[in-house]
């Protein structure tokens, strides 16, 4: 039987969600329907030592993702749903992160906008990713947005406030972004937390 980590909660309601939309993901790919159709899903969910801005303490996040990463040391596939932890990561083949899981989407892409932590940004996760690809950032800090977002109904009137040139994609980079559905209706918009989903329900049962 297939089992698959979920290193989440940052933040904790958006790693809630990713375990849904798995588990709902997986009944329709494998038409699953009993308990026993469904891999065993090992959900380590706690504080790394993360603020609204993304990554503050590496030392800190380090040792607590390496706790987490202990707690799944039997799982086929481990799903790192965070951004912004991507420096302070293990090498581990078993680890599935958002920027991975957005290879095969992001093939051919040549310029995309990125909505991420200010870390994520900062550490330029995924300019070293994808170097061939025109990362392009809103001028404004993203953390009292994606703060915003997280306490507050979210409307299209935010979304103007990033001044995107309609029809350029835009890549949700964080994951509070990545696992709600947000009201982009000028540009399409790659969310690697549903990429992580497919890849993840390809596995053989």
């Amino acid at each position: 039987m297939t089992s698959i980590g979920i290193l989440g909660g940052v933040g904790a309601i958006a790693s809630a969600r990713f375990h849904l939309a798995l588990v709902e993901a997986w009944a329709i790919r494998h038409k699953a329907e009993d308990d026993a159709d469904f891999p065993i899903i090992r959900h380590a969910s706690r504080p790394l030592g993360l603020d609204a801005s993304g990554l503050v303490d590496p030392e800190t996040t380090r040792l607590f993702v390496k706790w987490e990463l202990d707690e799944m040391e039997s799982c086929d596939r481990i799903a790192v749903i965070c951004n912004s932890i991507a420096p302070v990561l293990p090498h581990d083949p078993r680890l599935l992160t958002p920027m991975d899981a957005c290879r095969p989407a992001l093939t051919g892409v040549k310029s995309a906008w990125l909505l991420a932590s200010d870390t994520t940004i900062r550490d330029r996760i995924y300019q070293r990713a994808y170097p061939d690809i025109e990362w392009k950032t809103p001028p404004l800090s993203m953390t009292s947005w994606i703060t915003a977002l997280i306490g507050d109904a979210f409307t299209y009137r935010r979304i103007e406030e990033l001044h995107l040139p309609a029809g350029e994609l835009v890549v949700l980079g964080c994951t509070e972004l990545s696992t709600r559905k947000l009201p982009f209706l000028c540009n399409p918009v790659l969310s690697p937390t549903d990429e992580m989903i497919k890849i993840l329900c390809n596995t053989s049962p």
